[in-house]
């Protein structure tokens, strides 16, 4: 695991289970802003990324684009919409911005 997904899985931060569940998108770096979905409470809201993680985290979503370029470039379809998203933005499973940030198997 990543060092930046350890410290964002800290409890001041979120758990681990949401740190999982963010996707590129969800990360705004410039603004220094992690938008967290479905939270406390079942709201969304946005916290802070911490300066000490911008560096790695900025490094970590190179890695992860070219991952998502590798990905695609292997076969693999993308990201998984449901059907009236998929209908709708028939493009959006091979962007980068829905693939999730810190895959769970490998």
């Amino acid at each position: 695991m990543n060092d930046g997904f350890l410290l964002l899985s800290q409890p001041s931060t979120f758990n681990s289970q949401r740190g999982l569940r963010l996707r590129v998108k969800d990360l705004d770096l410039e603004r220094r802003q992690i938008a967290v979905r479905d939270g406390k409470g079942a709201q969304d809201r946005v916290t802070m990324v911490p300066e000490k993680l911008l560096e790695a985290l900025a490094a970590h979503l190179v890695a992860v684009r070219q991952q998502h370029e590798a990905d695609l470039a292997a076969g693999y379809a993308g990201v998984w919409l449901p059907d009236a998203l998929a209908r709708k933005y028939p493009s959006a499973p091979r962007e980068c911005r829905g693939s999730g940030c810190f895959r769970r198997g490998g």
